[in-house]
């Protein structure tokens, strides 16, 4: 049994401590009976706020150079890989972090909404209509057909120039044709090459589309659990008549079906697809679509719609963000942190310069050329010249302290007692 020695509190006991507040790595000093004193819950307070402070962008550099030579890797990556040596790369050098796409589900919104639309009326077709509806001389569809599944696929790429290639695809052994056969796979598929449209089944390709991460994830998710598939309702109406003399309401009233939201779908991380088709970096958008399954009055997973989006399309903010944003370019703007704050500019499609940096309150711009902010492809042209020793204006690309240029109210009244003083003197 070891007894440790008493050591009073009023003897002066060194021991040291690494100060974390300023990461200065210097150690101080400090008595036993600082240690000892019972911390109050101010103090209490004050060390969480400081410890929230260190997570959020208080006291943190607002560039991370880290950050910057990560984002040069990805664009060393991306201009690498071309059409003629991408099938001889690896798997691993054809796909970006996902990091990367940050910002595709705003900016490429009515893209997604387009193969949403798409999987909708796939899923109300397939859960609502009977394959030998009859309304007396007002007959159904009966069962889709491969022709309009096609032309709503080439309908996709080309109603969007921004959209270079749209597909929908079947689950195995869901899809049968209106001579009651079935087919193993079925994927109508369009792409946009050359100014051209062209489409094709991807059921006849080499490797088939239900080895594709971008499927696989989908089916994955939706296989078993459809609980969180929201409801909708269509009050459709219908003529009355051949001639169409009135409406009245469809047989099947509401038309009820369950479908994803736009939420729902999947961005995948961008990849080059190297196909001989699109042979670009792409960004696709996957969503699923339902049949219903008339028993138990549930839905199966049927089969997936996507689009593809280009890479090059894509705005991207290197501004200063929280760390848990998801954003591979964010703090790799180089804003002057006292007299300006970053901003980003809409319009520049995958630039790292597509920021402005604006003056803060109480500075002012120094240049007089009609602009107000400092632009962000300025800032990285100077800062490469002053890295190859060339001259340079990088350390001067900040806002300066404002000062008043008009004449100020103590000026005036300065000037107007010297006026009396002189006027009375001369008198």
């Amino acid at each position: 049994m070891h007894v440790l020695p008493v050591i009073s509190q009023v003897s002066s006991v060194s021991v040291e401590f690494f100060e974390e507040e300023y990461n200065t790595g210097v150690f101080q000093s400090r008595s036993l009976k600082s240690v000892n004193i019972i911390k109050s819950p101010r103090g209490f307070e004050e060390r969480t706020n400081r410890n929230r402070k260190k997570r959020s962008l208080y006291g943190r550099p607002l560039f991370d150079p880290s950050a910057y030579e990560r984002v040069l890797r990805i664009y060393r990556q991306k201009t690498s890989v071309t059409k003629s040596n991408c099938k001889k790369l690896s798997p691993s050098s054809l796909i970006l972090p996902g990091d990367v796409g940050y910002g595709v589900d705003s900016q490429f919104k009515y893209q997604a909404s387009t193969a949403l639309r798409l999987a909708h009326f796939l899923s109300a077709f397939l859960q609502n209509m009977e394959d030998m509806d009859s309304f007396g001389h007002i007959k159904g569809g009966g069962r889709l057909h491969q022709e309009h599944l096609f032309g709503e696929v080439l309908a996709n790429v080309m109603a969007d120039f921004k959209i270079l290639s749209s597909g929908i695809f079947y689950e195995p052994y869901t899809f049968r044709n209106p001579n009651e056969t079935v087919r193993e796979l079925f994927g109508p598929y369009a792409y946009r090459k050359n100014g051209g449209f062209y489409a094709l089944d991807s059921a006849g390709l080499d490797r088939h589309y239900t080895l594709e991460l971008w499927y696989r994830e989908m089916k994955y998710r939706w296989n078993t659990n459809t609980e969180f598939l929201k409801t909708y309702n269509i009050r459709s109406m219908m003529r009355s008549d051949i001639n169409g003399s009135s409406s009245v309401r469809h047989e099947h009233f509401p038309v009820t079906y369950r479908a994803p939201t736009i939420e729902q779908g999947l961005w995948m991380p961008p990849v080059f697809k190297c196909d001989d088709r699109v042979d670009t970096w792409v960004m696709t958008y996957v969503v699923p679509f339902f049949r219903g399954i008339k028993i138990s009055r549930k839905v199966q997973f049927s089969g997936v719609v996507t689009i593809d989006v280009p890479l090059d399309r894509l705005e991207i903010n290197p501004c200063p963000q929280p760390f848990y944003v998801q954003n591979a370019f964010k703090n790799t703007a180089r804003c002057h942190t006292e007299s300006t704050t970053c901003r980003r500019i809409k319009g520049f499609r995958f630039s790292r310069t597509a920021y402005g940096c604006d003056c803060k309150q109480g500075y002012e711009y120094i240049f007089k050329d009609n602009k107000r902010w400092i632009a962000g492809a300025l800032i990285e042209l100077e800062y490469q010249k002053k890295l190859r020793g060339l001259f340079s204006r990088y350390d001067s690309l900040k806002c300066r302290i404002s000062s008043d240029s008009k004449i100020s109210y103590s000026s005036v009244i300065v000037f107007a007692n010297l006026f009396i003083v002189c006027a009375f003197r001369y008198l």
